[in-house]
């Protein structure tokens, strides 16, 4: 091979290896579960059905996401803060917040997660940016799919109707429930309006007060911490606040009650018993 033909087949690699870079360049990280950091010691984990496209330290997103720091956080309070405003606390060390991005405006917003103890800012993620494309850029989320099938295992789960039944008579349900570590989640509304109760609200979205046979339960949503008369307790598992309802753990608050639960493995389902 004579030097003229060695100098172009090197140019040629060269010319090749400066394509393949461009071409990795081009295509950013996409997964369904991402971490991003702004350099705290704390980031932020984004979990959704949609892929979730990190660009350095920045993500882009879609649809409902599932945010959490990404290490336990000091013992404090926790608040989730969205372009400056504060939508959410919990006095768990790693708290979960769902966020609809449907209610966000297209483009950018600004979020952070915050641990504080009255005054004194414990730990913080750090101002992260998210930027959320319902309508716009679907081809970012094309972009990241990987050149092969995305692997899914999924279980196949018989749930017959509603997952709550009260009496043995189908839960009339205004949200449906849902399976989430080990506990059923319904409303508090369904829940309070099946076994009979008040539900006092208003106009602290910080709590909320349920008054059933002479006892007052304050709830917190975020939070697994409850008050009966007054009295610290926990059910083990905390309130969830999502799309404006506060859904709760069926069995724990029924047992603050007296109201029996069994669970139905043959047909998926929380059954409750109890004497109007």
């Amino acid at each position: 091979m004579s030097r003229e033909e060695v100098l172009g087949l090197m140019g040629r690699l060269m010319l090749y290896a400066a394509i393949i870079a461009l071409i990795a360049l081009s295509v950013v990280a996409g997964a369904n579960t991402v971490t991003v950091s702004a350099g705290s010691q704390w980031g932020i984990t984004i979990d959704s059905p949609y892929p979730v496209v990190k660009m350095g330290s920045f993500a882009a997103a879609r649809g409902e996401l599932v945010l959490r720091p990404s290490a336990e956080m000091p013992e404090g309070i926790c608040s989730v803060v969205i372009d400056g405003q504060t939508k959410f606390m919990s006095d768990l060390s790693m708290p979960e917040y769902i966020l609809d991005t449907t209610k966000l405006e297209e483009g950018k917003h600004q979020l952070r997660i915050d641990c504080t103890d009255g005054q004194m800012l414990l730990a913080s993620t750090g101002t992260i940016p998210l930027h959320i494309y319902n309508t716009t850029n679907q081809s970012l989320f094309k972009q990241s799919r990987t050149t092969g099938p995305a692997f899914f295992k999924v279980q196949r789960k018989i749930i017959l109707r509603e997952i709550v039944w009260f009496n043995a008579r189908e839960a009339d349900l205004e949200k449906h429930g849902f399976l989430r570590r080990g506990r059923v989640y319904i409303t508090l509304t369904d829940l309070m309006r099946h076994i009979g109760g008040g539900i006092v609200w208003g106009p602290s979205r910080n709590y909320i007060e349920v008054h059933r046979n002479n006892m007052v339960v304050r709830i917190i949503p975020g939070s697994s911490r409850i008050y009966v008369d007054g009295n610290k307790q926990s059910l083990g598992r905390p309130a969830i606040r999502k799309e404006s309802r506060t859904y709760v753990p069926v069995r724990p608050m029924c047992d603050l009650f007296g109201v029996h639960v069994d669970w139905n493995d043959l047909q998926n389902r929380a059954l409750v018993s109890f004497s109007p």
